[in-house]
């Protein structure tokens, strides 16, 4: 796995590159992990036998923070939550035995902690799992997205148990997080980067916690659907040089994530993030049509960033699905028009 290459060259320590909201920490010892862990208040103990190895990513995006978490062996852990909202996401176990207040889980469920709530975890032999810890400022936000109250959706529910359609977004979003972390350590310093982030962490939340069947079409006339994407669109045009988040859009057109999804569906045939995607993919392009005396990776970038592109890679294969070129080639063909005039 890419990310676990990525993190096991950092030697044991921790850093946090200068203004940014990224630290990486690599321990030999249970207990010490857990001193790191913003957000919670545990104590870690081993349990499985063998050398102990965690590795840690943290990421903070300002009401929401990321923490990714990979260890060699079992541990239990206890204590309790500091965040009014935690999700964790077990991306990837090895061997069974997973306990979460005294159930089993799976690889495709959520566990959810309240603040000041007790935490009782027993991880599986290895283990490498994804936290979310949320605070009331982006609760708030999420529930301006639903159609139904937050508290009833998750009730007193300490495992939410996901179909795959539901899990794999999720789980590649949060991969693709770390992964563009690690390659790329000054990423969140970029206001654009850090709201888009934020966005499609939150939009992504609110479509898992909605339920099953809000993936049946609303009954919507094509009048309101319509009304719903011109709203939307003019907030677009608005604020172009903005980074556009599904938020939003949702208070723009005073609809929720879901009506706003159908909305775009019905009339563009396209999704609102896929719309939001193209307009910043063409404002990179004009960027690059822009751009003199410049050829390196690094100032594709930073162009990239400005408009709120994260992950080199994603970026890359968007850009040329839609321009039938690499963006390095836009580049180059700029600077080649520069020097013959």
């Amino acid at each position: 796995m890419r990310s676990q290459t990525a993190l096991a060259e950092l030697k044991p320590g921790s850093q946090r590159s200068a203004a940014s909201s990224a630290r990486w920490i690599e321990l030999e010892d249970a207990n010490s992990m857990a001193e790191h862990l913003p957000g919670w208040h545990l104590h870690y103990d081993q349990v499985g036998t063998g050398r102990f190895v965690g590795r840690m990513i943290d990421v903070s995006l300002g009401t929401i923070q990321v923490l990714r978490k990979q260890i060699s062996v079992s541990v239990l852990q206890t204590g309790e939550s500091l965040s009014e909202l935690n999700f964790c996401f077990p991306i990837h176990t090895v061997g069974q035995g997973g306990r979460w207040l005294g159930k089993a889980f799976s690889a495709s469920d959520v566990l959810v902690a309240r603040k000041g709530h007790d935490v009782i975890l027993k991880t599986p032999d290895a283990a490498d799992y994804v936290g979310i810890n949320m605070g009331a400022e982006v609760l708030k936000e999420i529930q301006c997205m639903l159609d139904q109250d937050l508290d009833v959706l998750i009730g007193r529910r300490e495992i939410i148990e996901l179909h795959a359609w539901k899990a794999s977004p999720l789980h590649r979003l949060l991969q693709g997080l770390c992964d563009g972390i690690a390659a790329w350590p000054a990423i969140p310093r970029a206001a654009a980067v850090r709201k888009n982030l934020l966005d499609q962490l939150i939009t992504t939340l609110v479509s898992l916690l909605e339920p099953d069947e809000t993936r049946v079409r609303l009954n919507c006339s094509s009048l309101r659907a319509r009304r719903v994407v011109d709203q939307a669109m003019e907030y677009i045009r608005a604020h172009s040089s903005d980074v556009i988040t599904i938020s939003e859009l949702c208070k723009a057109a005073a609809v929720s994530r879901r009506s706003l999804q159908f909305s775009f569906e019905l009339m563009t045939g396209m999704g609102p993030t896929t719309c939001t995607r193209i307009v910043r993919l063409n404002a990179v392009r004009r960027r690059l049509r822009e751009v003199r005396g410049c050829s390196n990776v690094l100032r594709v970038q930073d162009i990239a960033a400005e408009s709120g592109f994260w992950h080199c890679g994603q970026f890359a294969s968007y850009y040329k699905r839609v321009f039938g070129e690499s963006p390095s080639m836009t580049l180059r063909a700029t600077n080649r028009q520069c020097a013959a005039a």
